[in-house]
């Protein structure tokens, strides 16, 4: 693995990590706002929200109508279904077995910015 993908990885998992277990006493909670949020923290911010949506698209080279219905964000599609899956299994993966390594899975580690796992 390069040193530019090996940093890109760990600062995409630094952002969402920091979005995950960010703290209820954020100026304006999501929870307010935003409607079927299951996996991610429903104490972050708007704007860290919408960063950790950025750094998924990112890793998986694709705009938000990939998981989200335009009409209806909050609308279940199978994409969103398959991504909170997936958020559940790397944060398993991470705090099981990544920990002793002092690194982190992040959407871009197997995705590379493709729909598709290389």
């Amino acid at each position: 693995m390069g040193t530019v993908t090996k940093y890109f990885n760990l600062f995409g998992l630094a952002i969402i990590t920091i979005s995950l277990s960010a703290s209820a006493t954020n100026a304006l909670a999501v929870q307010e706002s935003s409607k079927n949020l299951q996996v991610l923290n429903k104490g972050m911010s708007k704007d860290e929200l919408k960063q950790t949506m950025q750094t998924m698209s990112q890793g998986l080279g694709v705009s938000c109508e990939h998981c989200h219905d335009p009409n209806d964000m909050a609308k279940d599609t199978p994409q969103k279904r398959q991504a909170r899956e997936m958020i559940l299994m790397i944060g398993q993966v991470n705090k099981e077995y990544m920990k002793k390594y002092n690194t982190k899975l992040s959407c871009y580690t197997c995705h590379h910015g493709s729909k598709r796992p290389k």
